[in-house]
């Protein structure tokens, strides 16, 4: 059984994609996502470009009814990021190769350091500060917090019984922070051994050392920060999986 990490807007496709390769999942959100209703647009108003590092932003952003969805191109981080503004009628739309260097590098070929200013869309914790990146390259840049992902404060029950069943075998990291969370809370949990039977894959390697705080059986990295290439590994490894039901039965 694979465990998903992701936030529940996001873990309930993952949860389709993986249950049509064959894997028995489990869901157990570490991130809650909560846009901010109130957040400041002012600065949104006639950007040159807007920069979007993650699917979360960009729903946050239209969550805002009354903004315009052409009011400025929106650069995407990956495909995810891309795919959701698109759904959400955003365009034009240009889409990156899944890194925050590939976003800038994007953002030097199809913006103009004259013009008017970038805008960043994001959450309260950043991985990176694409704004502050956008101004070192002399750029005109801010950042939108638009919305904030709190962490989980308690494996839920059916995590719980599933760790101390060993039937959990897998579980996927898309994140540091998540790898943290997960960290924090098995060790609240007392179930830091679970890990022993247990294979970590990273989307990152940030993740990858996060999650190098527990004793997992094995760690794998996605050779590039796509989902595609994280969900490529698994194959590799169903048929540990399998033999992991085999010698543990419901």
């Amino acid at each position: 059984m694979l465990v998903i990490t992701r936030p529940l807007s996001e873990a309930l496709a993952l949860q389709e994609r993986l249950e049509r390769l064959g894997f028995a999942c489990l869901r157990q959100p570490l991130l809650q996502i909560r846009f901010l209703p109130n957040a400041d647009l002012t600065a949104a108003a006639h950007p040159q470009a807007i920069l979007a590092t993650s699917a979360n932003g960009v729903r946050a952003l239209a969550h805002h009814r009354e903004y315009p969805r052409r009011a400025a191109p929106l650069l995407a981080i990956g495909a995810t990021t891309a795919h959701t503004a698109w759904a959400e009628s955003f365009a034009p739309v240009l889409r990156a190769n899944g890194t925050a260097e590939s976003l800038l590098a994007l953002a030097n070929r199809h913006c103009r350091k004259s013009g008017r200013p970038l805008l960043h869309i994001c959450g309260r914790h950043l991985s990176v500060d694409i704004a502050a990146r956008l101004r070192e390259r002399g750029f005109a840049a801010h950042r939108l917090v638009l919305y904030e992902a709190a962490a989980a404060t308690r494996l839920e029950a059916k995590t719980l019984t599933a760790l101390h069943n060993g039937r959990a075998h897998g579980v996927l990291f898309y994140s540091r922070r998540t790898a943290q969370i997960w960290s924090d809370l098995l060790r609240a949990a007392g179930l830091e051994h679970a890990c022993r039977a247990m294979t970590a894959y990273c989307l990152a390697p940030s993740a990858a050392e996060s999650a190098a705080a527990l004793p997992f059986r094995a760690i794998h990295t996605a050779a590039h920060p796509h989902e595609d290439a994280l969900l490529s590994l698994l194959p590799n490894h169903a048929a540990d999986e399998m033999l992991a039901e085999s010698c543990n039965p419901r």
